[in-house]
């Protein structure tokens, strides 16, 4: 599988907390250096879990401003992916899965979460509903 041609990738937390935590030194530097580069951005509303994991404050806070903040096309569109049938199945509170998909589909990224549930909708089905490319870290470092 070859990784789809967008602008970057916009990651949610728990993937990338995940990737943090697995030691896995190559994992960890290429999400340090796609964010210095602008190819690696989080949600705005994963900042406050990202700001509790001093590993991802220092790459997504403080080295750079990895924080992607909605636009008025992104609220527009969050808007709409948040009325959407797929949307309105998503586990109460999960506010991130919308912003990061309407972040994707307004500044062309494609989305990295390993987050799944057969009971609710998540960020990987929303961002398949809309046709925004989404791949779990595993198929994304494959692709590389």
């Amino acid at each position: 599988m070859s990784l789809p041609e967008v602008d970057g990738w916009i990651i949610d937390f728990r993937t990338v907390r995940a990737i943090f935590e697995s030691g896995s030194n190559q994992r960890i530097d290429h999400c340090v250096q796609g964010c210095k580069t602008g190819k690696l951005f989080a949600c705005h509303e994963d900042r406050d879990d990202i700001k509790s994991h001093p590993a991802l404050k220092a790459v997504f806070f403080d080295d750079q401003m990895c924080i992607c903040v909605p636009d008025a096309d992104v609220l527009a569109r969050a808007c709409t992916i948040a009325s959407s049938d797929v949307a309105a199945k998503r586990m109460k509170g999960n506010e991130a899965a919308v912003f990061i998909a309407a972040t994707a589909a307004s500044k062309n990224l494609g989305v990295i979460s390993d987050h799944t549930s057969f009971i609710f909708s998540t960020v990987s089905d929303i961002c398949i509903s809309i046709g925004v490319p989404v791949m779990t870290a595993d198929q994304y470092f494959a692709a590389l």
